[in-house]
């Protein structure tokens, strides 16, 4: 078995990095509304289950919200997640998920 070099070790270990860096990507959610809503509602249970508190609703509005524009996925698992450590009653509404 042959041996590498220490610089083409370094190399190859720098390219890896590297590549490793780029596969982590933010994808948008899904442009269907109800595929939108479906994420919501997944991040909403995640979220709810990790801060210990009962799982809420989505209101129409904010239905109508998630299905009206594009959200990177980093930005409406922070805003659930808010909204959840913020809601005092059984649903989340569109308020709830601008305000920040």
């Amino acid at each position: 078995m042959k041996r590498r070099s220490p610089a083409l070790a370094t190399r190859a270990r720098r390219l890896a990095l590297r590549t490793t860096t780029h596969l982590v990507q933010v994808h948008p959610v899904p442009r269907a509304p109800r595929e939108a809503v479906n994420v919501a509602v997944h991040l909403m249970c995640t979220s709810a289950a990790a801060q210990r508190k009962a799982i809420p609703g989505l209101s129409e509005d904010a239905a109508l919200l998630l299905a009206a524009r594009p959200w990177e996925l980093r930005e409406l698992a922070a805003r659930l997640w808010r909204a959840v450590e913020n809601n005092r009653g059984s649903l989340i509404t569109a308020a709830d998920l601008l305000d920040i």
